[in-house]
């Protein structure tokens, strides 16, 4: 396999450290919260900018053309050219906005980065799952549209974002107890 450019999102420093040894032959960037990989998926390093910018412009959504304008503008802010993009279902929450959020308190943020990360043309994409999610209300509700998630990696469910093949996976789990960054990998680029 080719070394691609791979982004990874993950809050546990034991997953975190598996990614570097299990994706060792590509170039790795590495991100502990979603705020910090949503910053690696804009140009300028930060979401603030685009905000602003969108701030500037005047552009709501009941703007005419809004989704064709906010795609343009976000174009101005595009990504590093990530070939892949892996995150962690399950994220702690942070303050990113105005909303009030409760410490330690996590959230299916995974799902919005996979969203993202599509809309800015990433062309492979995984949400990762592991024991410890398997409880969650959404690792629930999207083992509805997988039920053999599990049981067959490879079976796992996959769509479309923006033309971006993305997916929900189960990883396996390294000797260590680290996911396997490397098979979640091989099992989305089949």
């Amino acid at each position: 396999m080719e070394s691609l450019r791979i982004l990874v999102i993950d809050d546990s420093p034991r997953h975190r450290e598996s990614a570097k040894q299990t994706l060792a032959e590509h170039e790795l960037t590495i991100a502990s919260s979603f705020k910090e990989a949503i910053s690696l998926l804009t140009y300028t390093g930060s979401w603030d900018h685009y905000l602003e910018a969108k701030r500037e412009a005047g552009l709501t959504r009941q703007s005419p053309n809004y989704e064709q304008v906010d795609f343009e503008l976000l174009q101005q802010f595009a990504p590093p050219s990530f070939d892949v993009v892996l995150t962690d279902m399950e994220l702690p929450v942070e303050k990113f906005s105005y909303e009030e959020v409760r410490p330690g308190e996590t959230a299916p943020l995974g799902l919005i980065l996979a969203m993202f990360a599509g809309y800015v043309a990433v062309p492979y994409v995984a949400m990762v799952t592991d024991a410890g999610h398997h409880g969650t209300a959404m690792a629930s509700a999207l083992g509805l549209i997988g039920r053999r998630l599990f049981e067959e990696p490879a079976s796992a469910p996959s769509f479309k974002v923006n033309g971006s093949r993305v997916q929900y996976v189960h990883a396996p789990l390294t000797e260590e107890g680290g996911k396997d960054w490397g098979q979640v990998l091989k099992d989305l680029l089949k």
